[in-house]
């Protein structure tokens, strides 16, 4: 399972890790991603469609 944290409001967030938690929990595979623009405000606004970068939280887990 992969969970992006990015965005939402502070009780998303902290719902979906919630929810990561449960599923390791019962043994899944989980693994936490956020996606960062690094860009000042300004530039974000002004060309908003920039892929930004995928920062994994968590290490890959193998079984």
């Amino acid at each position: 399972m992969v969970v992006n944290i990015t965005g939402g409001t502070t009780a998303m967030q902290h719902t979906v890790q919630q929810v990561a938690a449960l599923a390791a929990d019962l043994g899944r595979a989980v693994r936490r991603a956020d996606l960062v623009d690094r860009r000042l405000p300004q530039e974000q606004r002004d060309d908003p469609y920039v892929l930004g970068e995928l920062i994994w939280l968590d290490r890959e887990r193998r079984e």
